[in-house]
């Protein structure tokens, strides 16, 4: 994590970056089932790529983003953690569901998210079904370990809630991704603990969600 400012990329270093994580894909997709074999020493445990769900935090989500509209069909769902893009300006074309988190704290100074192009950007270039929340109280590197926490804190690099209880707020990040992903890639319907809000252990600024489509 760190300022907006210091993220810029050219498309040129985001295509690369693209490339690369599709060529990391396709490794996976033909030498994990041997490495689990390997290293678990037992058979049969076999990955399902076709309930592949994609994830990313921060300027991160720049060549998932470039990946998901590249190719339409190798991920099934997309988590963005408090996603920021500037070259994500094509609106998607067909339908993957995604969730978008964002924080109150990520978009004030000193910033670590713009607002044209955080997690409402990814939303509105989105199509349903897709979800969007923006944490109350909360900042950027709160996703973070709590040595980069720390980090972040003493570096001034981006705002952030100084006496977060980042267990809490780690364990709350888990659960909502949980929901989202076995409900998205697995049927299970747990989107009841995304959707029903009031009973979140964290308050919302912003909350949309657009998934009957």
């Amino acid at each position: 994590a760190g300022p907006a400012t210091a993220r810029a990329r050219t498309p040129s270093l985001v295509g690369n970056q693209t490339k690369k994580y599709f060529e990391e894909l396709q490794w996976v997709t033909k030498h994990l089932k041997d490495r689990i074999a390997e290293q678990l020493n037992r058979t049969g445990l076999v990955p399902s790529f076709d309930h592949l769900g994609i994830s990313c935090h921060s300027a991160g989500c720049d060549p998932i983003a470039d990946m998901a509209l590249l190719n339409h069909t190798f991920s099934k769902a997309a988590l963005f953690l408090e996603p920021f893009s500037y070259h994500f300006t094509t609106p998607m074309t067909y339908k993957m569901p995604a969730f978008m988190l964002g924080t109150e704290f990520s978009t004030e100074k000193p910033a670590c998210i713009y607002p044209a192009d955080g997690y409402d950007h990814f939303y509105d270039n989105w199509k349903c079904p897709r979800i969007v929340m923006n944490v109350k109280g909360h900042g950027h590197c709160e996703m973070l370990t709590n040595f980069f926490y720390e980090a972040c804190k003493i570096a001034h690099a981006c705002k952030i809630a100084p006496d977060v209880d980042l267990d809490k707020y780690h364990k709350f990040i888990q659960g909502i991704s949980v929901a989202f992903l076995s409900t998205t890639l697995q049927g299970s319907d747990k989107l009841q603990y995304i959707t029903n809000i009031t009973s979140l252990p964290v308050e919302l600024l912003e909350f949309k969600e657009d998934m009957n489509c």
